[in-house]
């Protein structure tokens, strides 16, 4: 059985400070991950989990305490 969720009830938003911890958050981020994927191809965008990463800062690459960049968009931006 399948359950739609209204709005952007399947989006995440991670909040990345510098030196974060990499495994952690891909940690965090695999199983939605893993879900998408195995609902299969023709799964709708509307019931794909979705994940934004964010930062307090201004966009940018966000450096993992493992030296992993990672693209962040400026808090703010979860709220548009």
């Amino acid at each position: 059985m399948t359950t739609t969720l209204p709005g952007d009830a399947n989006r995440i938003a991670v909040l990345l400070l510098p030196n974060f911890n990499a495994l952690a958050t891909m940690a965090l981020i695999d199983p939605f991950r893993a879900a998408n994927y195995l609902r299969g191809p023709d799964l709708p965008p509307e019931l794909q989990y979705r994940w934004q990463f964010l930062t307090l800062g201004e966009p940018d690459d966000l450096a993992a305490s493992n030296g992993l960049a990672v693209a962040a968009s400026p808090f703010q931006a979860a709220r548009d």
